[in-house]
């Protein structure tokens, strides 16, 4: 918003300009002059719209970020933390199954 509003403010300042304090004549120096200075503008524009964006960006991205990073570690610790016991359900389980395995094959209980 306070790219375009500098960059209009810039043009009419511009056209200002040309008709007070040119003097030019004919209708190729307007054109010329015009096109040129709306050029400007819009690089201006861009320059200054693009400056706005990207600071109100990062304002957001690091107001939004801390929080997140307090509350983020302990669901991550919790998610390992409930990984590493179904591991460990899935190895007892495995391993019950491969003693029944040989008892069955040998007709001997296994030793724990």
């Amino acid at each position: 918003v306070n790219g375009g509003g500098f960059s209009m403010y810039l043009f009419l300042y511009g056209l200002v300009f040309y008709f007070l304090e040119l003097q030019l004549s004919g209708i190729f120096p307007l054109l010329l002059y015009t096109m040129w200075m709306g050029v400007l503008c819009v690089m201006v524009l861009l320059m200054f719209g693009s400056v706005g964006v990207l600071c109100s960006l990062m304002f957001t991205m690091r107001m939004y970020s801390s929080p997140s990073h307090e509350y983020e570690a302990p669901a991550t610790e919790m998610v390992l933390l409930e990984c590493a016991s179904v591991e460990e359900e899935i190895k007892e389980k495995e391993e019950s199954v491969t003693r029944r395995n040989i008892t069955k094959e040998t007709g001997e209980p296994v030793e724990d």
